[in-house]
């Protein structure tokens, strides 16, 4: 068993800065004083908190701050003090006393936590991968039922495997839009990392394709989905991140079959956009839906995700997968990213342009986030309003997204590639029919690692200044139980 910490070792130490707050034009979400204690003397100090960064100002105005993330986080007690915070980064420990109820309700979605079994029970297991278990959990002092992804710290879990979960701890963190799954909290003891994330029950979307009773979907229904979709990833895309696993799978539903309840989840592959192309892995997804240039050793940017949009969308007028095969036919053919539109009668013929762009092979004429979201096709439903066209005929985008040059592809490293299974490719492996290749490098890993669906629900909204009465009465409860023991 691994005892050691996933987020801080012995060295760690919290990086304060005694300058002003470089992010400007940012509303505090909470303030207040507090009483910091140094050497058994009471000083009482301004506290601002903006996400994951604590500020600190002293009565004659000096500023110092810290990002606080991944800190170990608790509720203390001082007979002289009262209630206070403790923030801890290997044996940097920092403490500050007052009215913390709110603040620890804010501050515990970007910090660690050591007691999950104080305040959640494990109920049932809803899913596994290779070093994970997902269970439905329900909370002791709310009654709200979460899905928490448990990882138990096995010696087999290698560095980077680490590395990528921290990533996708600190992604979701970033993450506050309505239609991507929330992660609560997170806790880690000397055995387990516990994520408690938001819990759906309406299943996922590739069960709703399944069960469809009548068969085919209508263009507009397809519009309004596809529509749905890409404003999310625009919103990733805003934010610097790409998803790179996007598939049926791992699009979920809030509520069964109602589609303004669909989000996006598993963002066990995401990563921050990085123009030298640096990432963990940099080889990953799908086979059967990542952009031919992911495959093609090339460096790739956001529109990855539009190229698996455009997978999705064929599907939704085809009822089957654009690429068949065995497993290494489907990577080979997915490799060229060749799409035969010209069968698909179900779609006018601008559903037919914007399909045909939003597939392009060559990622420099594929559209971006934006670019799709204006194209006529949303505005004949309805969905869009007309784009401003500079004097050039080109979108004016909101934000112009990274243009990179395009290597010329090679197959030498086709056999390489080992990334994620779909849920019927991993049956079919399981039969024997799709047998995996060779991976020795470890930034293309993740193989047989199966797709959980983490699904829960949380009520915890961070640029909230008061909490709802009866949110806040069990808040209380959870810290005077706690300060019980």
């Amino acid at each position: 068993m691994n005892t050691c910490s996933f987020f801080s070792n012995q060295n760690s130490k919290f990086e304060w800065m005694f300058s002003k707050f470089p992010i400007i034009n940012q509303q505090y979400q909470l303030t207040d004083e507090f009483n910091v204690v140094r050497n058994g003397i009471v000083k009482q100090r301004q506290f601002h908190l903006i996400n994951n960064y604590l500020i600190i100002k002293s009565k004659k105005g000096k500023t110092k701050w810290v990002n606080y993330e991944n800190a170990k986080l608790m509720i203390v007690n001082d007979d002289l003090y009262g209630y206070g915070l403790s923030l801890q980064k290997g044996n940097d420990k920092f403490e500050f006393f007052g009215d913390v109820e709110i603040w620890f309700n804010s501050m515990r979605r970007f910090a660690i936590q050591s007691d999950f079994d104080f305040f959640y029970v494990l109920e049932k297991q809803i899913g596994s991968g290779s070093f994970s278990q997902v269970f439905l959990a329900r909370n002791k002092y709310d009654g709200h039922e979460y899905a928490v992804k448990y990882i138990i710290k096995k010696e087999e879990i290698v560095e980077i495997d680490k590395q990528q979960l921290v990533k996708e701890i600190s992604i979701l963190r970033q993450l506050q839009h309505q239609s991507i799954i929330k992660l609560h909290e997170t806790f880690e003891t000397n055995d387990a990392v516990y994520l408690v994330m938001e819990y759906f029950k309406g299943g996922d979307f590739l069960q709703f394709i399944e069960e469809k009773q009548d068969g085919m979907f209508t263009e507009e229904q397809i519009a309004i989905i596809i529509y749905k979709l890409l404003k999310v990833i625009h919103y990733l895309h805003h934010k610097g991140i790409m998803h790179r696993d996007l598939k049926p799978e791992n699009i979920l539903f809030k509520e069964k079959g109602v589609i303004e309840s669909l989000c996006l989840g598993d963002f066990g592959l995401a990563d921050f956009y990085n123009k030298e192309g640096n990432y963990l892995f940099t080889r990953c997804g799908t086979p059967g839906y990542v952009a031919p240039e992911l495959l093609q050793d090339q460096q790739y940017d956001y529109k990855v995700d539009i190229f698996s949009i455009g997978i999705i969308m064929f599907i939704l007028l085809t009822g089957k997968e654009p690429f068949q095969g065995d497993y290494h036919q489907k990577v080979q053919q997915n490799y060229f990213g060749n799409i035969d539109l010209q069968n698909i009668k179900n779609l006018t013929d601008i559903g037919k342009d914007f399909l045909r762009r939003i597939l392009q092979v060559n990622p420099q004429k594929r559209l971006n986030a934006n670019q799709a979201l204006y194209h006529y096709w949303f505005q004949m439903f309805k969905l869009a309003k007309p784009m401003l066209l500079t004097n050039n005929n080109k979108v004016k985008s909101m934000k112009r997204l990274s243009q990179i040059e395009i290597k010329n592809p090679s197959l030498n490293m086709l056999a390489l590639i080992s990334p994620r299974l779909s849920r019927q490719q991993s049956k079919d492996k399981d039969k024997g029919s799709l047998p995996l290749s060779p991976n020795p490098h470890p930034q293309n890993c993740f193989t047989n690692r199966q797709q959980y669906s983490p699904r829960m629900s949380t009520h915890f909204t961070l640029n909230s200044l008061v909490l709802a009465n009866k949110e806040k009465q069990c808040l209380r409860s959870r810290i005077q139980n706690l300060m019980k023991y």
